[in-house]
């Protein structure tokens, strides 16, 4: 007894799958091009803060991060719908750490967690240190999301 697949049966299936594999190189493509775009802006807007501080201006540092927010916002809007349901989240989750003191949205583009305040048993260049590396942590975390593929 002989199987007899018909040709148009073979013909839809390796439509499908080519149609499947196109859809997966279009939407890599579509994700390394956002992610070195959504790096380009971040290290192009916070040249002076990441990777090495050139400078470091206690309080006025909020309202320069606050004039780079929209520009930053944009970029994450862009990036996030590249990125997979989970991967997004995750990633909003991030941005919101970035850019919020106390995590509710409402208080979006507040950046107190970066002041250098020092308290008892503190110094200024240990508060200054700390707030430093509380920013860069929340930057690499953003670009870890973004391939350097």
């Amino acid at each position: 007894m002989e199987i007899v697949i018909p040709t148009w049966a073979v013909t839809l299936l390796v439509c499908f799958i080519g149609g499947l594999v196109a859809f997966a190189v279009a939407r890599y493509n579509a994700y390394r091009t956002a992610s070195a775009k959504f790096r380009d802006i971040v290290l192009r807007e916070l040249c002076d803060f990441y990777p090495v501080f050139t400078r470091w201006h206690g309080a006025s540092f909020e309202n320069e991060l606050s004039a780079k927010f929209p520009t930053l916002q944009a970029a994450v809007n862009d990036f996030s719908s590249n990125l997979s349901l989970s991967n997004s989240s995750a990633f909003l989750q991030a941005w919101l750490s970035y850019c919020n003191t106390t995590g509710r949205e409402c208080d979006i583009n507040t950046y107190l967690h970066y002041y250098d305040a020092y308290g008892p048993g503190e110094t200024q260049a240990g508060a200054t240190a700390k707030a430093q590396a509380l920013f860069h942590s929340h930057i690499s975390h953003l670009l870890s999301f973004a391939s350097q593929t």
